[in-house]
């Protein structure tokens, strides 16, 4: 019964009103961004599937929000991948490893990632 409570605790946070103040995930697809300087950057992302038990599992490719702490460096990131997405190109959101290189842990970087390429023909 106490590993069932502890299970269920962990997943209430997926089930959370939208956004959720949640580590957003290691990669996600990015929708859009908005900004409340000095305060908070709202995130809208394509999150992978949750693999946690009793996480809430959304349809494939819905999009979660997710709220985070506003700092300017990923305020430069997000208007870096605005702009990709607003030339139309795909944008990937990845959370850099802890201790990667002596970067703070917890930060993002933005990928635009190519254009999807046609099936060859036969």
């Amino acid at each position: 019964m106490l590993a069932f409570a502890f299970f269920a605790w962990r997943a209430l946070g997926s089930f959370s009103g939208w956004p959720t103040s949640a580590h957003p995930p290691a990669r996600a697809l990015f929708l859009a961004a908005s900004v409340d300087e000095p305060r908070w950057i709202y995130l809208w992302l394509v999150p992978e599937r949750d693999g946690r038990p009793f996480a809430h599992r959304g349809s494939a490719g819905e999009p979660r929000a997710y709220r985070l702490p506003y700092t300017r460096q990923l305020h430069e990131q997000l208007e870096r991948a605005q702009r990709a997405r607003a030339g139309g190109a795909r944008v990937d959101l990845r959370r850099e490893p802890l201790r990667a290189a002596g970067r703070a842990p917890g930060r993002f970087r933005a990928y635009v990632l190519p254009p999807p390429q046609p099936a060859a023909k036969r």
